[in-house]
């Protein structure tokens, strides 16, 4: 991802994202080596992926 993609990613909008999706914010993990911003959870004992 080019870096003035991920300055425009801002923890505020991590923030609501999580809050959307009912995801613990500081539970998401960022996964490396992909075009986009993709992160790894787990809620109630599933994994999930926020992309």
């Amino acid at each position: 991802m080019k870096e003035e993609q991920k300055a425009l990613f801002t923890d505020t909008i991590l923030d609501r994202a999580a809050a959307r999706f009912g995801l613990e914010r500081q539970s998401l993990k960022i996964l490396d080596g992909f075009e986009n911003m993709v992160y790894e959870t787990t809620k109630s004992g599933m994994p999930y992926i926020l992309r």
